[in-house]
């Protein structure tokens, strides 16, 4: 596709033209000179309203214009911004006296007149009918081509195939005039499943307890033997054995479970896709669990997720952090229950690991409802609020002080009945 001006008003476009046409006067490219617009035509156009043409270009017949200057490329633009066309030329016509005639020439793009889905399933053909929405008719410039090839590959990415492959192809139909059959050949590829997810860095919490936290990113089913019985492993989880050929043989099954558990994935019901969204919230479930364990600078300082052959790798690097517990906790602002009292609701004493959300549980959210916010609720406190800040960092331990702002007392002030047609 390209963008043309045509100035067809030089000296030998003049020569060309019939006695009937009034004298030209040559324009000098070199000094920009000022017209009028005397007329404007459209040419080229098959289905689309002329008027409407030149009213979106913007040349109006009576305004000024510069030649050269930018009033054309600014209707070029315009005219280009509708994709509707393959081509867009603003000819100048001719010049007489002070009066500039222009000539729109446009080639249309083909309408849609039907498409096919090809190389997938009737039922993935009917769901993908109802999300591209491809309706006869309409204009199919590239940016709908390629968002309906997204609206495909992220169909069936849903699914697993991450290697999905579309490919559209316009085919001229012979039956109606500038429309096209749209070929839409689609290749989903072989699913792609989860083969590993390593975690790097976790020294103080096991692999398989943060991989049980990844919900919805799970491995494929595996056995690695090679691991299983791998001398260095065997010694890096229990140093003292001797007897690595049998190294199960003497663990207790807590510990059994443990050793084996990053070896072995048998569960075939777990599912073992990937899904971008479901991993960035498994990443977050990874460090709320962190946290839960009063790891409460934990992050994940990197992650990768790659190709090996026809699997999927996952690496997670995560920085622990120190581990941190509740110090000193102080009550400020509460004058119906004692210290004493709150204390013994909140349930969280000195030495306990640092655990936000516990302690937010304890004050506002209990599931099973024993906490400060129920017990001041319970007793006609509705406007309560509570607010718990780290006053202090010091080492390994946190000092927490909870304000309390009580409120006051609500009362029932009107009770009234509606609907009660029968029963006064």
């Amino acid at each position: 596709m390209t963008i043309s001006i045509l100035w067809m008003a030089a000296l030998g476009f003049a020569q060309a033209q019939t006695d009937s046409i009034p004298q030209y006067k040559p324009i000098n490219y070199a000094v920009p000179s000022q017209y009028t617009i005397g007329g404007v035509t459209v040419s080229g156009t098959k289905f689309l309203d002329p008027d409407i043409l030149v009213s979106l270009s913007g040349l109006v017949i009576g305004s000024k214009m510069t030649i050269p200057g930018d009033d054309i490329a600014n209707a070029l633009r315009k005219l280009w911004d509708q994709g509707l066309f393959t081509d867009v030329q603003v000819r100048l016509v001719k010049i007489v006296g002070s009066q500039a005639f222009l000539d729109i020439y446009v080639k249309e793009r083909a309408r849609l007149s039907r498409f096919t889905l090809r190389g997938i399933k009737k039922a993935d053909a009917d769901d993908l009918r109802e999300q591209i929405r491809l309706t006869k008719g309409r204009v199919v410039p590239e940016n709908t081509k390629n968002t309906t090839a997204n609206i495909i590959k992220k169909f069936y990415n849903e699914k697993g195939f991450l290697n999905a492959n579309v490919t559209i192809t316009e085919i001229p139909d012979t039956l109606l005039v500038n429309s096209v059959i749209l070929d839409i050949n689609i290749d989903k590829g072989k699913k792609v499943k989860i083969k590993r997810i390593n975690i790097i860095g976790n020294d103080q919490v096991k692999e398989f307890q943060l991989k049980n936290k990844l919900a919805n990113t799970k491995e494929k089913v595996h056995v690695d033997f090679p691991a299983i019985f791998s001398r260095k492993r065997i010694q890096e989880f229990r140093p003292d054995s001797s007897d690595w050929a049998y190294p199960l043989r003497n663990l207790a099954p807590s510990r059994a479970v443990e050793y084996l558990a990053d070896k072995i994935k048998l569960n075939p019901f777990s599912g073992s896709k990937f899904q971008r969204k479901d991993y960035e919230a498994d990443k977050g479930s990874l460090i709320d669990h962190y946290n839960s364990l009063g790891y409460r600078d934990a992050e994940i300082i990197g992650d990768s997720v790659y190709m090996d052959g026809n699997d999927l790798m996952i690496d997670i690097k995560v920085n622990e952090g120190q581990q941190y517990f509740f110090r000193n906790i102080t009550w400020k602002g509460n004058t119906k229950y004692t210290n004493e009292q709150l204390q013994k609701v909140l349930d969280i004493n000195t030495g306990d690991v640092y655990n936000q959300t516990r302690l937010n549980e304890k004050l506002n959210m209990s599931p099973n409802g024993s906490d400060v916010a129920s017990l001041y609720m319970d007793d006609g406190h509705l406007f309560f609020q509570v607010q718990p800040l780290e006053v202090a960092v010091i080492g390994d331990s946190i000092d927490i002080e909870i304000r309390v702002m009580e409120g006051p007392v609500a009362t029932i002030n009107e009770v009234r009945i509606y609907g009660n047609t029968k029963t006064k």
